[in-house]
């Protein structure tokens, strides 16, 4: 720049004797390159500091276009950017940053303005006039990013501080526009109903605008484009932008150029934050991530006064819900009442919703809760109340002490009165102290059931899991101890797995499973064989208890809670709970709790599943079921009928896929009318040899029962008239279960072979397990459905429209689900090195 500077000084006295008019003069006096555009665009004039800039002598800029004399890579966004403003009205200005091409070998970053100073007519191009100041880039870049740090810093600042959205909302709109130099700045509120936006707020816009104007929410705006993306939408110019046009807003305003981001989750926005200009601006990414900054931070405000509002509304009803309760709007009519509210007067909630206070007070009443209500908005009083007489539907008058709140709705407020009947004041008292203590009990164990659910679901082993149940349970203050049993298989009697809060409570101790057992008429017992929660509130009063008696005296408590340990029909053992009070068990903790019993069979099935598909060994079973037909006087079968898989629906459907011949296809659609769970049979490929079906059923078939006990199918085939399968049991699996299970749907099921068998190298359950995690029921259900019904063959045997029916739910639903599990799937398979597949070199 020294070297620059001196070149100016040698020459300037030297051109400027050269200047023929005022404006040449004035342009050597100044301290920086200037220059003029004819209405061709091309350099007419130039003062001797451009000369110096550029390098080149004045006979060499005179007619060239201004673009000659940039880098490349800027060169065609300032030949639009001079064509543009060609045809601009005079006095329109414009800067953008450049790099200049100078005599020596780096180019310089500058700063150009351009201007028009001359329109002939209408209809002619405009002449220019700019000048080109380099810039220090660095410390400009520093300077502006700590501006915008600085803005968003102030704005989270003021969203703390401020309980006023609309302020915060032209603070930001403010901070936004100063910033980055623009002329306006806007905040675009999106109705309910995702049709308009309104001008919540803004700066620089003509008056009356901000709160009246709306636009469309369409993506033919720049706002309603930009609730469609994930990503800040820039504007160099409106006028040549192709992805949407200018709404009346923004054409009316003479923008040229913006940014526009969403305020809140693309899924659920808020509504937008917009900054524009009337020049043309090139606006850089960081601006962008400046103003999605400020907009989060907007999101962040409105969400968190959101839920004040909400928690300011219910915290005041919920306090006294044994109380009555209304609301009244601004207009003097009731907006909310509960029952207790009905019942104190005597008439519905249909009447009194929307009705006028004076149904039940009269008018001095009014003018009382009118003055309190001023004192109320002054905050000179502290415990806003008043005793007055209503008036009941059947014509009584009763006596009645209302505490108020001013509830805040924009500019105005809703009233919520709490009423009590002064005579029964200290029996509502009571009730009150009643309801809070139980209140409290079911929180706690609420508290604890939470705690619970979270701790398992880190726990590896079927051990751990129990023991965290005992431990968290017999640590709450509202029980003794806990314990986790099994039944023993061999002798039919309850064994200990895991306890807390006590040792060895099940040692010398029968509880038997067996009904014809009097020592299986305890709750535990009873338990088993219901797999239902059985409470004893007093076991000193429980004839069924006193077996136990002793040892409840011995060890000091008075109430038990059994739970079963379930999950999808297989039961894993019994929850034992136990509290040194009577009652302690009343039916809201029984419904808390209950809940444990499929918490744990979830999550102990989970832990077993996973165990088995990283054991390299399982129990493969072979079983058979005679004349699996017999019932529903079907001809003589002979064929083969496989089944290849089964996908659960919504309910208590199943969808089974599977291949025969024609001829016994032929014999399975004729059971659609005889089998009572049998709801279709639908043929979804044929050729001369194989027919592919579809069987839609409503109870679980004995691949779903193989399922839930965490085995997989290897063959399941009926041939002839009888039903053959084989599996692959986790090594923990119960077999004897699940054969039990079986046996209860099918009677003739005998098994044929059980061994132990070393699991494959290629692991597809491992894969299996991964995407199954990572999808919900409903991705899944559909991704298997569609492959199964030969979605993705071609031609399709199956459309998306048959799916969705069979899967009784909409095209667009059943295609969500499958485009979002078909993204899963290959991210699994194609990122993850876990779990993708490798391939034979």
């Amino acid at each position: 720049m020294d070297e620059y500077g001196e070149r100016f000084r040698m020459t300037r006295a030297d051109d400027a004797q050269q200047a023929v008019d005022g404006s040449a003069v004035l342009a050597e006096l100044v301290d920086e390159a200037v220059f003029k555009l004819d209405s061709d665009g091309r350099i007419s004039a130039a003062n001797s500091r451009f000369e110096i800039l550029t390098g080149r002598k004045r006979q060499e800029l005179v007619g060239r276009q201004l673009s000659a004399f940039v880098v490349e890579s800027k060169a065609d966004n300032v030949a639009a950017v001079v064509r543009a403003l060609r045809t601009r009205p005079q006095g329109e200005q414009t800067t953008l940053a450049v790099s200049v091409q100078t005599g020596g070998d780096e180019p310089i970053a500058c700063q150009l303005s351009l201007a028009v100073v001359s329109r002939a007519t209408a209809g002619d191009n405009g002449e220019l006039v700019g000048t080109v100041r380099p810039v220090d880039t660095a410390g400009a870049e520093l300077e502006r990013r700590a501006n915008q740090q600085a803005a968003v810093a102030r704005l989270g600042q003021l969203a703390l501080e401020s309980d006023d959205l609309d302020d915060l909302m032209l603070d930001a709109a403010r901070l936004v526009g100063s910033t980055l130099d623009c002329a306006y700045c806007k905040v675009l509120d999106l109705d309910l109903d995702r049709e308009e936006l309104l001008l919540r707020q803004g700066v620089g816009w003509q008056d009356g605008i901000a709160g009246t104007a709306t636009v469309e929410s369409n993506t033919n705006s720049q706002a309603g484009y930009t609730l469609s993306t994930e990503e800040p939408v820039i504007v160099d110019d409106l006028d040549t932008e192709t992805r949407f046009s200018g709404p009346e807003l923004l054409t009316s305003h003479d923008v040229t150029s913006g940014i526009s981001v969403s305020i809140g989750c693309i899924e659920n926005p808020w509504g937008i934050l917009g900054v524009h200009d009337t020049r043309s601006r090139a606006f850089a990414e960081d601006d962008a991530n400046f103003v999605q900054s400020m907009a989060n931070v907007l999101a962040s405000a409105i969400d968190r006064h959101d839920r004040t509002q909400e928690l300011q509304q219910y915290e005041r009803i919920i306090e006294t819900v044994n109380d009555g309760v209304y609301t009244i709007g601004p207009e003097g009519r009731f907006t909310m009442v509960n029952e207790a509210y009905c019942e104190l007067t005597g008439y519905d909630r249909e009447q009194l919703i929307g009705a006028q206070t004076s149904l039940v007070v009269d008018e001095g009443v009014r003018s009382d809760v009118v003055e309190l209500e001023a004192e109320m908005a002054t905050g000179s009083v502290d415990f806003p109340s008043i005793e007055a007489e209503i008036r009941t539907a059947d014509g009584e008058t009763r006596v009645v002490e209302a505490t108020l709140a001013l509830l805040p709705t924009g500019d105005q407020w809703e009233r919520v009165g709490i009423v009590r009947d002064v005579s029964e004041r200290k029996a509502w008292e009571k009730r009150l102290k009643t309801k809070r203590t139980k209140l409290a009990a079911l929180n706690e164990v609420n508290t604890v059931v939470r705690e619970v659910t979270n701790g398992i679901l880190d726990q590896s082993t079927r051990h751990e899991i129990e023991q965290l149940v005992c431990e968290s349970l017999a640590s709450c203050g509202s029980y003794l101890f806990a314990w986790i049993g099994e039944v023993n298989a061999r002798t039919q009697e309850l064994e200990l797995r895991a306890e807390a809060g006590i040792e060895g409570y099940l040692d010398n101790m029968t509880i038997s499973v067996v009904p014809s057992n009097p020592m299986s008429q305890g709750p535990a017992g009873k338990a088993v064989l219901t797999q239902e929660i059985q409470v004893s509130q007093n076991v000193f009063t429980d004839p069924a208890f006193e077996p136990w008696r002793p040892i409840a005296n011995e060890r000091g408590y008075q109430s038990v809670a059994v739970i079963p340990i379930t999950y999808n029909g297989t039961l894993y053992g019994v929850l034992g709970l136990y509290s040194d009070i009577a009652d302690a068990f009343v039916d809201e903790k029984q419904a808390i709790i209950e809940q444990l019993g499929e918490i744990i069979g979830h999550a102990i099935a989970a832990v077993e599943r996973k165990q088995a598909l990283m054991s390299d060994a399982v129990t493969e079973l072979e079983f058979e079921i005679r004349d699996v037909f017999a019932a529903f006087d079907v001809p003589e079968l002979s064929g083969t009928i496989t089944f290849d898989h089964v996908v659960p629906v919504d309910g208590d459907s199943y969808l089974q896929y599977g291949r025969t011949t024609p001829e016994l296809m032929a014999v399975l659609e004729t059971l659609e009318a005889r089998h009572p769970s049998w709801e279709s049979c639908t043929v979804l490929s044929a050729s001369e040899t194989e027919v592919r079906f579809e069987l839609r059923i409503t109870e679980p078939p004995v691949t779903s029962l193989v399922a839930d006990a965490g085995g997989s199918i290897k063959q399941a085939i009926i041939e002839d008239t009888d039903f053959r399968m084989t599996i692959h049991l986790p090594q923990s699996t119960d077999v004897r279960g699940v054969l039990n299970r079986i046996r209860e749907r099918y009677p003739t099921t005998r098994p044929v072979a059980r061994r132990q068998v070393k699991r494959s190298e290629t692991n597809p359950e491992q894969i299996i397990s991964t995407w199954t995690e990572a999808l919900t029921d409903k991705q899944r259900a559909s991704l298997e459905a569609a492959y199964f019904a030969g979605f993705f063959e071609w031609p399709r045997n199956s459309s998306g429209k048959d799916l969705a029916n069979a899967m009784d739910v909409s095209p667009a639903t059943f295609h969500q689900h499958l485009r979002l599990a078909e993204q899963k799937l290959f991210r699994i398979l194609l990122d993850n090195p876990e779990t993708r597949p490798s391939i034979p070199q």
